[in-house]
């Protein structure tokens, strides 16, 4: 079967991979292709998440015929309308609504950059005899 470009991602994680496909799909990379074969490799984290991710997107996709291993994609064919019903859209689960004031009165979250700043400061104290012994190497 002809294809217009391929994607592998054996060795990938499915967030690693689902920020190339983000990546390609916002360069508009594939506009206009109607095949693109992605190889995700036998397993099954990979694969189902490609064909969410091609749901989600609304890109027709089929596993390769006589490869389960890879996946064509029709990024031309991209359906742009809401689907039907009893298509199966990816769910998207909305933020738990707090079930006391005791919730709503707690402290918001840290930011990333925040606890990763908390804990530079706790390991500058340490030596790194205390930091090996504490993860066990010492």
């Amino acid at each position: 079967m002809r294809v217009d470009d391929e994607a592998d991602f054996h060795g990938y994680t499915r967030a690693e991979m689902f920020r190339w496909l983000n990546a390609t799909w916002a360069s508009r990379r594939w506009q206009g292709m109607r095949r693109v074969r992605v190889i995700h490799g036998k397993g099954v984290v990979l694969g189902s998440a490609l064909r969410e991710w091609c749901e989600a997107k609304g890109i027709p996709c089929q596993l390769e015929p006589g490869n389960p291993g890879s996946t064509i994609l029709y990024p031309s064919q991209q359906v742009t309308q809401l689907p039907s019903p009893g298509v199966r859209r990816v769910p998207t689960f909305p933020r738990p609504i707090p079930r006391s004031s005791a919730r709503q009165n707690a402290p918001a979250p840290k930011e990333d950059r925040d606890l990763f700043q908390d804990e530079l400061d706790r390991l500058d104290g340490m030596t790194r005899g205390e930091m090996l012994k504490r993860k066990g190497g010492a």
